[in-house]
């Protein structure tokens, strides 16, 4: 951890705590079966100037300090045996920020197995295009990532359930991913007697299901 220094050029913005440049290095094992799989790191919050290596080999960078982002590890793992991560922070520079993170990595790091056909990650948005006390418009945004070879036809249903797991409104919708494409799935779904917000009645979506 930095000590505070009341001549760093950061002063008051970091609660005079300097900035550095940093090594982390963790070793994990890859399970075999994950050879198959689409497996991304999340880093939820760097501070700043990132830079990821697996095994040695560079896999990604993010120069920002505020924002999470992504590493994808398929190629770069060695599976059934011991992996490094290795990452380079560097927070040297000052002046460079209007308040206090933490410097380095100060948010959690998450990794998220899951097929080489899947939702791509912050691949989902949904919007209320119409609404009012009849009838609400909403409309579903789902970016499909394929990393596998042999093309794959497949649906993406979505489902939004009530306060009491009511599914009052859901679609199907087929989509064909082909190796190494990304799709962009669009659907409409209405909503019938939509429990609409007000201070009285702070009402709320509870849940919805992509997959």
């Amino acid at each position: 951890m930095e000590k505070r220094d009341p001549d760093c050029k950061n002063q008051t913005h970091t609660g005079f705590f300097p900035g550095g440049n940093y090594t982390y290095k963790k070793n994990f094992y890859a399970p075999k079966e994950y050879e198959d799989k689409n497996i991304v790191l999340e880093f939820e919050g760097v501070y700043m100037n990132a830079m990821v290596y697996f095994n040695g080999a560079y896999a990604g960078k993010c120069p920002f300090g505020y924002s999470n982002f992504y590493v994808k590890a398929n190629r770069f793992l060695k599976f059934g045996t011991d992996n490094e991560i290795r990452v380079l922070v560097k927070n040297g520079a000052e002046a460079n920020s209007r308040w206090y993170t933490g410097s380095g990595i100060y948010r959690n790091v998450n990794i998220m197995v899951g097929d080489l056909l899947h939702i791509k990650e912050d691949g989902v948005k949904i919007t209320t295009t119409d609404i009012d006390e009849d009838l609400a418009v909403v409309e579903i945004s789902t970016i499909v990532e394929y990393n596998g070879i042999a093309t794959k036809n497949a649906f993406v249903y979505t489902e939004i359930q009530d306060v009491e797991g009511k599914v009052v409104a859901s679609d199907k919708a087929p989509v064909t991913a082909f190796a190494g494409e990304t799709v962009t799935v669009r659907q409409k779904v209405y909503i019938h007697g939509p429990k609409l917000w007000s201070v009285e009645h702070p009402n709320l979506v509870v849940d919805w299901k992509n997959r």
